[in-house]
């Protein structure tokens, strides 16, 4: 409200002004207003699709337990670390008459920087993992952390003692990866 105020009188100072301009000013003026007006019009509109967009994104996934609690890891896994998580398994499933996609395989790559703080694992990793071990068992799921060989011994007991499964990738040469799994199998298919 405070910035609509500002606007407002900044507005009324600017027309009061234009009485002892040109007409070439006073139509400069009114197109530079106009054009502000428009951005912020358009930028709103702009939001508002977006919004949509998402929201229509997201309905696409199907209801099921497993699929809602990787939805919402992953969008608190990517505010806390910036990580982008991506579906590397799904199915097509039918729900309430609509093709929806459940996930199967949810896979979210971690730099060395964002999983190790002085040679351990990160406090704030260490409690998502916790929270993904606790949300996995709730839905029969599970969650596997996959660590390049020169891990740190230290660090791979830290990972170890949140319950997760582990796994060496000798394929990687610095990162790790978070698997959230509806089932052993369906992790087995996935290709890394």
């Amino acid at each position: 409200m405070r910035k609509f105020i500002t606007i407002i009188t900044l507005m009324t100072f600017m027309l009061s002004g234009c009485a002892n301009m040109t007409k070439e000013q006073q139509a400069m003026m009114g197109s530079s207003l106009g054009a502000l007006a428009g951005a912020g019009i358009g930028a709103a509109i702009g939001a508002g699709l977006g919004a949509l967009a998402g929201g229509a994104a997201a309905y696409a996934f199907a209801n099921d337990p497993f699929t809602q609690s990787v939805n919402q890891q992953s969008e608190t896994w990517k505010k806390q670390t910036g990580v982008q998580p991506e579906a590397v398994k799904v199915s097509e499933v039918v729900e309430n008459g609509e093709q929806k996609q459940q996930i199967d395989v949810q896979k979210m790559a971690l730099s060395s920087d964002k999983m190790i703080v002085n040679n351990r694992l990160s406090p704030m990793v260490k409690q998502q993992l916790t929270i993904a071990k606790q949300e996995s068992e709730k839905n029969n799921g599970l969650v596997q952390v996959l660590f390049p060989p020169n891990t740190p011994s230290l660090v791979v007991q830290d990972i170890l003692s949140t319950g997760v499964s582990i796994a060496q990738d000798d394929t990687l040469k610095d990162g790790y990866v978070i698997l959230l799994a509806r089932s052993r199998s369906d992790l087995s298919t996935v290709k890394i």
